[in-house]
């Protein structure tokens, strides 16, 4: 009995040293040859795309253009279907929503010229401007005029009233000329026994030697 087991077990053995030892591998390419998942398992002129190899194109996905484009066939063109891609591309009060143009009405400015003379446009808010003199003329003194938001003197003009020219002138565009339509400015201008009214010169009373 002994015997019959010891020769079984050197039976095994010598069977067991005969089958020659294959290690084992793990294959981690795609089993079906139609199938990639990078471009290393395709050509070199291909690209994995949705694990299939492709001639390689240009884009593939709206996301693989630019933004004023879209994915056409393969090329980027441009994206006619959207009205803008940027706020810029809007017309003042408005913002570019997915695509659309729509009214903004988060902002009460675009430029300083929307705001109120003082103000300045501050992301997209009317804020004091503390760093003008003048907006206009107007806002400064007699002689001066408002030059990129400083008041310098204007040495275009002669005058900016009538009181500023002689007698007998007016100021008309800041030039003192002549003035036709008066025959006097003071009682002085006129005759004895006439005074000066509205610029002519009438009889008071009837004056007598």
């Amino acid at each position: 009995m002994l015997f019959n087991q010891t020769s079984i077990l050197l039976a095994s053995l010598t069977v067991a040293f005969a089958i020659p030892f294959i290690e084992p591998t793990c294959d981690l390419g795609p089993h079906d040859p139609g199938k990639c998942h990078d471009r290393h398992d395709c050509e070199d002129d291909e690209v994995c795309v949705d694990y299939k190899c492709e001639p390689e194109k240009e884009c593939y996905k709206n996301a693989d253009c630019d933004n004023d484009e879209k994915c056409v066939d393969g090329e980027c063109e441009p994206d006619k279907d959207k009205e803008c891609w940027k706020d810029d591309d809007c017309d003042k009060g408005e913002k570019c929503v997915d695509g659309e143009c729509e009214p903004d009405k988060d902002k009460e400015c675009w430029k300083d010229d929307d705001c109120d003379k003082g103000e300045k446009c501050v992301d997209g808010e009317c804020e004091p401007d503390k760093d003008k003199e003048c907006w206009k003329d107007d806002d400064c003194d007699k002689g001066e005029k408002c030059v990129d938001g400083e008041c310098e003197p204007d040495k275009d003009k002669e005058c900016w009233k009538d009181d500023d020219c002689d007698k007998g002138e007016k100021c008309v565009d800041g030039e003192c000329e002549p003035d036709k339509d008066k025959e006097c400015w003071k009682d002085d201008d006129c005759d004895k026994g006439e005074k000066c009214i509205n610029g002519d010169c009438k009889y008071t009373k009837d004056c007598r030697i």
